[in-house]
């Protein structure tokens, strides 16, 4: 199957209510691709994987030269993702399981190029530090529902709009989208 129809299997899933799987959708989906695109990224990092449909949005933008480090911490998600990346023939994605907290801690400085981030929203301001020490120069980090009205976002967007290394704003699409660059 090609990328694009496992895609389709996920949004269907997703959308017949079978199951509830909040995934970025097709159209923040076109928005994150876009991004991948213009900002020529070819090493991103997907914090929360879920059944894999970011991860695989992300492959299909950075390319077959292009690499995608995707994280999950349930096993369940984690398994089916990785499913989800084989019947894609998927092969540039890196599936780690694991807290999302603990492992970029572990990673590298100045490592990707963009970092998609759609995890438990009160985990967001625990990793952005790490997500900005991993962060290229002018690299992009890119939060999902950062229009939710709630605590935990909240505090996000003030992290993101008062941090020294990086720029920030709000693309209110859909449940909102937050876009910062690393200066």
């Amino acid at each position: 199957m090609s990328i694009e129809s496992v895609m389709r299997e996920i949004e269907v899933e997703s959308a017949t209510g079978k199951k509830f799987l909040p995934i970025v959708g097709p159209v923040k989906g076109n928005f994150l691709y876009m991004l991948t695109k213009v900002s020529n990224a070819k090493n991103v990092l997907d914090i929360g994987t879920l059944t894999g449909y970011s991860a695989l949005l992300l492959t299909k933008a950075v390319g077959a030269n292009g690499k995608v480090t995707t994280m999950e911490n349930d096993k369940n998600y984690y398994s089916e993702a990785v499913k989800n990346f084989k019947k894609a023939k998927a092969k540039n994605v890196i599936a780690k399981f694991g807290d999302a907290t603990e492992l970029i801690k572990n990673m590298r400085d100045n490592k990707f190029d963009l970092i998609f981030l759609d995890i438990w929203k009160e985990g967001y301001v625990q990793v952005l530090n790490d997500c900005v020490r991993i962060l290229k120069k002018n690299g992009l980090l890119i939060a999902d529902n950062a229009l939710w009205e709630e605590e935990s976002l909240r505090q996000w967007r003030n992290a993101i709009f008062n941090h020294k290394k990086i720029i920030s704003f709000l693309v209110p699409l859909a449940d909102g989208m937050s876009v910062s660059m690393k200066i």
